[in-house]
């Protein structure tokens, strides 16, 4: 349910926007009387409702915290998986070295209630995040890489020629469409960097360091 709200959200945003442009482009038309200015317009709004449309359905789910509706959802979640940790740790002061990893060893301590079994269900889910290859994480986002080429070339190839007459569209200088080609581009190639590199190595060095940590807690208890 909540992923056909998301989607039905989405879908209304771009209504919206298409609603808004056509009116935008009637009054444009009606105050200036020029064709050039209109087809600019139209141009620079198909480029836009395609990038909305990036952004709504393509990148908006790894700008949000995601819902777990129930465990089956939760344990295949791993994004906000160091929240734990930073409830536990965020309001602790650093100072030095061995300060921080006794201060970090006693409060997995008092988390788990000094208790070896729920060390070792916290170990095995610190265990799978820190298992996990970093080539599932980068398949998780190949596909996407071939987001920014394909739109633009939809964009130029068949949407604008079909929207726009093809005369009108001789009267805009190529630099323009070129413009508006890498920013989308550059934007679709931006946001995979972001998450690649979130994907591959966020948490990682922290996530790994609590495991070990935990480790010695066990060992302790025994």
């Amino acid at each position: 349910m909540r992923y056909l709200t998301d989607t039905l959200r989405g879908l209304l945003i771009l209504t919206i926007f298409i609603v808004s442009s056509i009116i935008l482009d009637f009054m444009l038309f009606k105050s200036l009387k020029s064709m050039v200015i209109l087809t600019y317009a139209m141009c620079l709004e198909i480029y836009m409702l395609f990038w909305i449309y990036i952004y709504v359905f393509l990148f908006k789910q790894y700008l949000k915290p995601k819902a777990n509706s129930s465990i089956y959802n939760w344990l295949d979640n791993t994004d906000n998986s160091s929240l734990f940790i930073r409830d536990l740790l965020d309001d602790i002061p650093a100072k030095d070295f061995m300060f921080n990893l006794e201060k970090t060893y006693n409060s997995i301590l008092v988390y788990a209630n000094h208790d070896v079994k729920k060390l070792k269900m916290l170990r095995a889910y610190m265990r799978s995040i820190s298992t996990e290859s970093s080539w599932q994480a980068f398949n998780r986002v190949l596909l996407q890489l071939l987001a920014g080429p394909v739109i633009v070339l939809l964009i130029n190839k068949g949407i604008i020629s079909k929207i726009v007459d093809t005369k009108n569209l001789e009267l805009i200088n190529p630099n323009f469409i070129y413009t508006l080609n890498f920013i989308t581009i550059g934007a679709v190639l931006s946001f995979i960097i972001f998450i690649v590199t979130t994907e591959l190595f966020s948490n990682k060095k922290r996530n790994k360091l609590i495991e070990e940590i935990i480790d010695a807690c066990i060992e302790d208890l025994r």
